[in-house]
């Protein structure tokens, strides 16, 4: 309700009573005529206004939606004359739904005036007929509860005439309402008027929040992990305000999860106070707010904004829930928390099904393959399984087998018309991605996706985030598109239900009954713009000689299987329509493209595992100007001129095994990705290529020769391997993000660009250079350099900001510098025999894992590693001094071997799990922490210790002692109740601790 509309000639009091009190009932009070009336005669007069009004209907709270109109204002009108049958008929209490509080109230301001006491009668009989629990207010004076019978034959005078025959009705319910317990203004709030509705207000509320919500609905299944993630989000314990959504598909469990959680709420309320609480039905759900709005669909930001607006609307504590289908509305509203809610799983399905359709969770043995089938029909989704199951309920064998067969063909009406509501709600365009998707692509690769719907002219990106955030459709992490089996039905339903039984009429075509009879009849129309179909059952003949009859075609994916080797194009036949925009055809089963097919209108082209050789065959390669995708891996392709198609964005050629020219043209104005991997391609030029971003030569085993764009500043990805490549320079790429030249064995020059602009990661494994000059390489971020046999020399930039990983594996090296490498936190150096110098930074504050094996190394400085986990030191046998941080209170696992070190001071790593010292002969002194809470093995061997003290260590499972011949006594500070194993191949060895405990074994 407007306050603006409640200020005007309204005191204070009032508008704040007018205000909270329709925030109360807004939801299911219509406001009367008598109600506005007397509104308008309290406006006129400037006096406080009490309206008398009945609150309806209360149990609708729990009920669906009403089909009654919510006024959103009052409507003032004049002053009626009889305002005895003013009050409106209440909301009909729906029946099936258990009992619950009803609650009415009426407010007097003198008990002793007919016009406002006149509908009391009507009020009295509503609450009666509905079993309402009335309240009571008395504005000015408690003159009802002391009437008698001379008071009511004196205001009997009050009556008009014409009414005189009410008296009796009349009488009957002042006594009633002089009967109950109410509030009177002075003796309650001390004639505060404000603090009197401020206690209404709370007392309603009570009333209201007192229902148990929980016995609504006694089928509920796999409630109690999504209840404690939401709940998670929302601590209730903090004094915060607090909003999160709830995502998911129509049908999916939003709502039913909401109020699950608000269930859940009020059964803590003993330790959680609430101001005041509403479930609001439909697309929004409250928690202890003061004003409560009902809306019935949140699909836009303004319904969110004008029912929850900014968090400082709320009192500290208050938590708001909002479920909603769209994402986006969430996302615009600044919700940080959003949940996605998870589908039924198949246990889950099945135990709903069973208590919907028998009542029971075990149903008889027979019915168990049906149960099945309609389980694997609904894929989750609890409204399909809630609404097939009541519909069996009851039915027999047969009867259930029936309405499966009739679901192959007829969807449910149920679950269309709740989904199809996400589909009304788009914009045209989208609406048109969406069929594409639940007819044609789903299932795709996200990217092929939208190529496909670009190239028929849509914004396609932006229309596959709007159907994700809207749960039209799903995007998997390795980039599929997904889309529930009913929304795809919904969608196809769409499609066909104009007409149902005229295929040849639909916009798109999917089932290949129907395609193949509209192709071998040369059906050709005017209406269908897309056909996906495999062709194994379709003659190559037929199929050409149809297609060439669709004249609107504009996308055509085809995956063949057959070969069509022996049957030739002729030169006047249309065999595919000049229409097309999109043609995909995975096995297309011909050497060339046809020459009747003009392809003017061709914006992508797809021939994965083709035979073709050639684009054209004995005539002039045509020119394709709009064509920007082509794509042919695995294909015979031999041949290929890019002058043919200026403004080609994307080419892929890989495993074109018989590929050995590509004829780049001066240009490539508009081209970002090249692949031509495992290609006999020998040579490359790629010329004029400003806008290449990704490029990709693996395992070219023939090219000896490539020239790299003059200008290549989009340039991020750059992947060979395997080639014949001596050189390679890199040019002006400065925003180069992934170089790697794995296993380019002749690889003896690589010449890096004069500055990197963005973070890169430099993979050069198994190649022949001798020297590495990286200085320029500011934004280094991971080095890896495996098996690099010749490699002598690294130069490394000034500063190693951003390097975060570093792996050496057989190289030539003799030092190396990482001393300004701060975010260093993983470094391998294996096999690196030559290494005698590593210079270290005084503090690696996020170095987790050092390995160091085999190399020449004599002292080692681990300077301040806070952060470290893992230590490994194997085969160093030069290591005479290990500088270890005074602190490690992330260290877990120290292995060390062959190593000349004669003390080692672990210091302080509370956290140590395993502690491994092999042949390290000439150890003396091994100094543990005081106490390791968290060490469970210990293995020592060939050392030259005498006593050792483990320390604290209660955790200890394994402890081995090997050849250790020197050591005579191991003292433990406490009790090891966890030690299982326990070996030692000496027998002076003393243990004092488990002496007596343990039958300590013998060598």
């Amino acid at each position: 309700m407007s306050k603006a509309r409640l200020k005007a000639n309204v005191t204070a009091e009032s508008a704040e009573y007018v205000s909270r009190l329709s925030a109360i009932v807004a939801t299911q009070v219509m406001w009367t005529d008598y109600t506005a009336s007397r509104l308008m005669a309290c406006q006129l007069q400037q006096k406080p206004v009490v309206l008398a009004l009945s609150v309806q209907a209360i149990s609708n709270l729990m009920q669906p939606r009403s089909t009654l109109p919510l006024p959103s204002t009052i409507q003032t009108r004049r002053t009626i004359k009889d305002p005895v049958n003013a009050i409106a008929r209440p909301f009909p209490v729906q029946s099936g739904f258990p009992p619950q509080k009803k609650l009415s109230s009426f407010f007097t301001e003198k008990q002793h005036d007919f016009y406002y006491l006149s509908p009391l009668p009507r009020i009295v009989d509503i609450e009666i007929g509905l079993g309402l629990v009335s309240l009571k207010t008395i504005y000015s004076g408690s003159i009802v509860r002391e009437l008698s019978f001379y008071k009511l034959v004196r205001l009997q005078n009050l009556i008009p005439p014409s009414r005189l025959g009410l008296q009796e009705k009349w009488i009957e319910a002042m006594k009633n309402a002089a009967n109950l317990a109410g509030w009177e203004l002075n003796k309650t709030a001390n004639g505060d008027e404000y603090t009197l509705i401020q206690i209404i207000v709370d007392v309603i509320f009570k009333e209201l929040c007192s229902t148990n919500w929980g016995a609504v609905d006694g089928k509920l299944v796999g409630m109690e992990m999504r209840i404690k993630d939401v709940l998670s989000s929302l601590e209730m314990g903090t004094n915060d305000v607090r909003m999160i959504g709830i995502k998911g598909m129509g049908g999916g469990g939003k709502t039913t999860l909401a109020r699950a959680v608000y269930d859940q709420i009020f059964m803590m309320s003993n330790s959680i106070h609430f101001d005041a609480s509403s479930f609001v039905e439909n697309e929004v759900k409250v928690f202890n707010i003061l004003y409560v709005r009902r809306i019935y669909d949140v699909d836009n930001t303004d319904q969110l904004e004008a029912l929850s607006g900014d968090l400082n609307w709320f009192r500290s504590g208050s938590r708001v829930i909002i479920t909603t289908r769209d994402e986006q509305v969430l996302v615009a509203h600044r919700v940080n928390v959003i949940h996605k809610v998870n589908l039924l799983s198949h246990a889950e399905a099945i135990c709903l099904l069973k208590r919907y359709s028998f009542g029971k969770e075990i149903p008889f043995l027979r019915y168990k393959e049906l149960l099945e089938q309609v389980v694997q029909y609904a894929v989750g989704l609890p409204l399909t399984i809630k609404v097939l199951g009541s519909f069996l309920c009851g039915q027999n064998e047969p009867q259930w087998i029936d309405a499966l067969e009739r679901l192959k063909t007829i969807p449910l009406k149920a679950t269309m018309e709740k989904l199809e509501i996400s589909y009304i709600g788009l914009e045209e365009d989208y609406k048109e991605i969406f069929l594409d998707v639940a007819c044609l692509l789903k299932g795709w690769w996200k990217e092929d996706a939208i190529k496909a719907l670009e190239s028929r002219g849509f914004r396609a990106r932006n229309g596959l985030r709007v159907l994700e955030q809207k749960s039209l459709i799903t995007i998997s992490s390795d980039g599929k598109l997904g889309m529930h089996d009913h929304i795809e039905e919904m969608g196809r339903n769409i499609v066909r239900r104009m007409h149902p039984n005229e295929p040849d009429r639909h916009s798109r075509l999917w089932i290949l009954e129907e395609i193949a009879d509209i192709l071998a009849n040369d059906q050709g129309n005017q209406v269908t713009e897309c056909i996906t179909l495999t062709t194994s059952e379709i003659i190559a003949e037929i199929l050409m000689k149809g297609l060439g009859s669709m004249k609107v075609l504009r996308f055509l994916n085809i995956f063949s299987s057959h070969n069509g080797s022996n049957w030739k194009f002729d030169e006047v036949s249309q065999y595919l329509p000049n229409a097309l925009r999109f043609l995909r055809w995975h096995g297309y089963p011909f050497r060339s493209l046809p020459k009747t097919f003009q392809a003017n209108n061709l914006v992508a082209l797809d021939m994965y595992s083709s035979d073709i050789i050639q684009l054209w065959e004995d005539v002039e390669g045509k020119v394709l100007n709009k064509l920007r995708f082509l794509k042919f891996n695995f294909s015979n392709l031999m041949t290929l001129d890019l002058t043919l198609a200026p403004n080609l964005e994307i080419l892929f050629l890989h495993h074109c095994h018989n590929l050995v020219e590509l004829h780049m043209g001066a240009a490539s104005l508009k081209l970002i990705s090249l692949d031509l991997s495992y290609s006999k391609v020998t040579t490359l030029h790629l010329g004029i290529a400003p806008n290449l971003k990704m490029l990709r030569l693996e395992d070219c085993h023939h090219l000896a020769e490539l020239h790299m764009p003059t200008e290549c500043l989009n340039l991020t990805y750059v992947v060979m391997s395997n080639t014949k490549l001596t050189t390679l320079a890199l040019g002006n790429a400065l925003n180069l993000e992934v170089l790697s030249l794995e296993h380019c064995h002749d690889l003896l020059e690589l010449h890096m660009p004069a500055d990197s602009l963005k973070p890169i990661s430099i993979d050069l494994s198994l190649s022949r250079l001798r020297t590495l000059d990286l200085r320029t390489t500011q934004n280094l971020k991971t080095l890896s350099l495996y098996d690099c046999h010749d490699l002598v020399e690294i130069y490394m930039p000034p500063e190693s900001l951003k390097l975060i990983s570093l792996d050496l594996f057989i190289s030539r090296l003799t030092t190396l510098d990482l001393r300004i490498t701060p975010n260093l936190e993983t470094l391998h150096i294996r096999y690196c025999h030559h290494l005698v110098e590593l210079h270290m930074p005084a503090a690696h504050l996020k170095l987790k894992y050092l390995d160091i094996s085999h190399s020449k190394l004599r002292f080692l400085n681990l300077g301040i590693t806070s952060n470290l986990e893992t230590l490994s030191l194997r085969e160093c046998d030069e290591l005479a001094e290990l500088c270890m941080p005074v602190d490690c209170p992330k260290l877990q696992h120290v292995v060390l071997s062959h190593t000349k070190l004669t003390t080692l001071h672990l210091g302080i790593i509370p956290n140590l799990e395993t502690l491994i010292i092999r042949e390290c002969n000439d150890l003396v002194e091994l100094h543990m922490p005081v106490e390791c809470l968290k060490l469970e093995d210990i293995f020592l061997s060939h050392t030259k210790l005498t006593d050792l003290n483990i320390g604290f260590t209660p955790n200890l499972e394994m402890l081995t002692i090997r050849e250790c011949d020197d050591l005579v006594e191991l003292l433990m500070a406490g009790e090891t109740p966890k030690l299982k194993y326990l070996h030692f191949s000496h027998p002076n060895l003393r243990i004092p601790n488990l002496e007596g405990r343990l039958q300590i074994p013998k060598p």
